[in-house]
């Protein structure tokens, strides 16, 4: 402020402040009454002492920094600043924080306006001028406390929540975890286990740029996560995986994989990137390391089948599974299709006989050939690996042989 008020309007100002521990009960109650955050049916019994007391306070600071005497001016915002970190410790949305300063700036306005004459009125634009700028200063402190705290709240329980999640799936109980977090370790869970591909912002930035992108895609898809089943679900995502455990009830109930199966489309549109997933179910917490290792090795199967969007169920990946496992047969079983590498017509019409049932003429109608150039191929097939196609046993092992090919996996 450039010029000093005159003494009608510093009269103007100690007469509000006398009357801030009336403005601070009023602002109490609207604010409980309006306020989202705390909804119908909230009283202020257990908040009034704290919240009328930083509406004090931060009159005392507006009204003293606008009469231009303020020496607690720091001690002010330290105790603001405070009270907004345990603000965001309980919870409460920066908006609603800042949507409560501002009422407050409006209420104590009204107030040393009541207290202005008509006569005195020169200089009330100076007083709102001065007013204003010290709500500006005290709303960037408070708003910058809160953010500082909710991001630090915020990261303590993603971490929490990623090393419960780490405990449970290794087999320990984690109840001192589950207890810092304040949940409840369920007595079953399904476990979802979920591989994240790249956002196209990824490729295209720096480290810094790619780590910002995958951080806020892994950020999307939590909060679809928690939108779709509900927030007692425990998550550990990364920018390009993660591991999350659904309370469930420990019957036979699949009801879950309904609508985890919807969510995997939804997880991909947040995310602006593939998302597949491997799902098992724990009747259990000890069963949760077992369910988890299938989870992964369901996601290995998907992602090695390139199926976008894909979710790995054990009921529909029998054979795949059983296929993938690494054991002698696996290698030996490659090599029955080896003879047809170098004819990839051969390969993609026994892909083709199998996708139809084996029905030659169908198989012939989608290659756009004559039904005897089919089987002249199966034949040569036949000639090749020394198995024919069109016996029941020959089947079995070229299936084989081509479903474990298809899931291309390491070391295979």
């Amino acid at each position: 402020m450039s010029q000093p008020l005159p003494p009608q309007l510093l009269a103007a100002l100690g007469r509000a402040e006398r009357r801030l521990p009336e403005i601070s009960a009023q602002a109490v109650e609207r604010y409980a009454q309006s306020s989202p955050h705390y909804g119908e049916g909230f009283t202020t019994e257990h908040v009034y002492p704290v919240m009328a007391r930083n509406c004090r306070i931060f009159g005392q600071f507006l009204l003293r920094g606008a009469a231009g005497a303020n020496e607690d001016a720091q001690t002010q915002l330290d105790t603001l600043a405070a009270a907004a970190q345990d603000r965001a410790e309980d919870g409460l949305p920066v908006t609603d924080l800042v949507d409560s300063y501002l009422m407050i700036v409006d209420m104590i306005c009204q107030a040393v306006l009541s207290e202005v004459s008509a006569a005195d009125s020169a200089g009330v634009g100076a007083l709102l001028e001065g007013m204003f700028a010290q709500a500006r200063r005290a709303v960037y402190t408070v708003s910058d406390a809160h953010q500082q705290e909710f991001e630090a709240v915020g990261t303590e329980t993603r971490e929490a929540a990623r090393d419960l999640v780490r405990e449970l799936i290794s087999g320990r109980p984690g109840a001192e975890l589950a207890q810092r977090l304040g949940t409840r370790i369920a007595p079953a869970y399904v476990v979802l286990a979920l591989h994240l591909g790249e956002h196209p912002a990824e490729p295209a930035a720096d480290e810094v740029g790619r780590r910002i992108a995958g951080r806020r895609k892994a950020r999307r898809v939590q909060q679809e996560i928690r939108r779709t089943l509900g927030g007692d679900v425990l998550a550990a995502l990364e920018r390009d995986e993660g591991m999350v455990l659904i309370p469930a009830d420990p019957g036979p109930s699949t009801a879950w994989l309904t609508t985890i199966q919807a969510m995997m489309p939804r997880l991909e549109a947040v995310a602006g990137a593939t998302v597949r997933g491997g799902v098992s179910a724990a009747a259990a917490t000890a069963d949760l390391p077992r369910a988890a290792a299938l989870a992964r090795n369901l996601l290995n199967l998907v992602c090695a089948r390139n199926d976008p969007g894909a979710l790995g169920v054990l009921d529909n990946l029998l054979v795949e599974y059983q296929l993938a496992q690494p054991t002698d047969a696996r290698t030996s079983l490659l090599r029955v299709i080896e003879p047809l590498t170098p004819f990839p017509e051969l390969v993609e019409t026994l892909q083709l006989y199998f996708d139809n049932d084996f029905n030659r003429r169908r198989t012939a109608r989608v290659l756009q050939v004559h039904p005897n150039t089919i089987d002249n191929r199966l034949a040569k097939i036949a000639d090749l690996t020394g198995t024919d196609p069109r016996s029941s046993r020959a089947l079995m092992l070229l299936g084989s042989a081509l479903t474990l090919a298809n899931l291309n996996l390491p070391g295979a």
